[in-house]
C-alpha cells in the first residue's frame, strides 16, 4: 500500500522531532512523518502533499487548525483540550511515545478501516527457543546474545517468557498487554505490537510480563495463537523464545521450534535432570523436539560461541 503521510506540528521542536523519529523508526508501518514548527510550514506543504494525520499541539486554537485538510486531527495537550472539536482526538503530550504512536494509529485504522502495516513479510518467521530443565546456566545471556548477532543481519525478536526475567522493569505496554488486547479480537495487533516494542541495539524485545500469576494464567490456546501471528504475520526473520516451565503448553510450544537450543552441565545432579527430561520427552512422543534440540555446555566466552551460533542461523 502506499504511505500515509503524517505531519506533527510543535513549536517544541525538540519534542515534534524525538517523536517524529520514534515513529520513522517503526518500520512496518507505511508512514511517512514531516515535521514543521509552525502552522504556515504546514500550511505550505499542504499545497503539495495530502496530510493523512495531524498532529498538532493544543497551543493553536481550533480555527487555527481547521485550516489544515487531513483525515484526522489528534491535538497534544497538557490536560484538557478546551476546545476540542468533534471530529479531533486529544492526546496526552507527555505520556511515554509508545502510548502516543498506539493512540494515534488505532484511532485512525478504526477510522478510516486501512491497512497501515507495510506487507513485507516474504516467508514464515523462524522459531527459536532458548530452554534448559537445569537452572542457573546462563540460559538468558546466551538467548540476548545469540539475538543480538542475528540481528546484525536480519529482523529478531526476543521475548523472555520466564518466570522471573530479571528485566528492568519500564514504562509502557508488556507481553502481557499485547496478549490481553489479542484475547480481545479487535484487530489491529501489529500497531499495539508496534507500540510495545523496545530495542537491544539492533534486537527488538517486548518487556516480559512483570507478575508470575499472570503468565502462568495464560493458556496454552492463547500462547499458540499468539506465536502463529508472530511466525506468520510478523514483520520478523526470527522470533526467539526464551522459555520456562511457567509457560502452559511448553512441550507443545517447542514442538513447533525449528530449533531449540538447551545449555547443559555434566555435574551428577544436572544429568539428573536431563535424563528425567529425556524420559518425558519420550513418554509424550515428541520426536521432533528431540531432533531440533542442540544440546551444549554453556563457555565462559558466551558471545563468542553466540557468534558462531548466529553464523548457523543467518545462512
Amino acid at each position: 500500500m502506499s504511505e500515509r503521510n503524517l505531519v506533527i506540528c510543535d513549536r517544541e521542536i525538540r519534542y515534534a522531532t524525538g517523536l517524529g523519529e520514534n515513529i520513522s523508526s517503526r518500520n512496518d508501518l507505511a508512514v511517512k512523518v514531516y515535521v514543521c514548527s509552525n502552522l504556515e510550514k504546514v500550511l505550505e506543504l499542504c499545497e503539495n502533499k495530502r496530510i493523512h494525520l495531524f498532529v498538532v499541539e493544543e497551543g493553536y486554537s481550533y480555527e487555527e487548525r481547521s485550516r489544515v485538510e487531513t483525515d484526522q486531527v489528534f491535538v497534544l495537550g497538557r490536560g484538557k483540550v478546551a476546545d476540542l472539536g468533534e471530529e479531533e482526538c486529544s492526546i496526552w503530550k507527555y505520556q511515554c511515545a509508545d502510548e502516543i504512536i498506539r493512540e494515534i494509529f488505532e484511532v485512525y485504522v478504526d477510522k478510516t478501516k486501512e491497512n497501515i502495516m507495510r506487507n513485507i513479510r516474504k516467508q514464515r518467521a523462524r522459531l527459536v527457543a532458548v530452554y534448559s530443565p537445569i537452572h542457573r546456566i546462563g540460559k538468558t545471556t546466551f538467548a540476548i546474545a545469540l539475538g543480538r548477532e542475528i540481528a546484525a543481519y536480519k529482523r529478531v525478536l526476543y521475548l523472555n517468557l520466564e518466570e522471573y526475567a530479571g528485566m528492568e522493569e519500564v514504562a509502557g505496554l508488556n507481553l502481557g498487554d499485547i496478549l490481553y488486547y489479542m484475547k480481545q479480537g479487535k484487530g489491529n495487533l501489529g500497531i499495539r505490537l508496534q507500540a510495545a516494542i523496545r530495542k537491544n541495539g539492533e534486537l527488538h524485545y517486548l518487556a516480559p510480563i512483570p507478575v508470575l500469576q499472570d503468565m502462568k494464567e495464560v493458556s496454552e490456546k492463547e500462547w499458540g495463537m499468539f506465536i502463529n501471528e508472530l511466525v506468520e504475520n510478523s514483520m520478523y526473520d526470527l522470533i526467539i523464545l526464551d522459555m520456562s516451565e511457567s509457560v502452559q503448553g511448553i512441550h507443545q510450544i517447542l514442538e513447533r521450534c525449528d530449533r531449540i537450543y538447551m545449555p547443559v552441565s555434566e555435574d551428577r545432579i544436572s544429568q539428573s535432570k536431563l535424563k528425567q527430561y529425556d524420559e518425558n520427552v519420550k513418554q509424550l512422543k515428541l520426536e521432533k523436539i528431540e531432533r531440533n534440540t542442540c544440546r551444549f555446555v554453556m563457555p565462559q566466552e558466551v558471545e563468542e560461541y553466540a557468534k558462531v551460533r548466529a553464523k548457523e542461523e543467518t545462512i
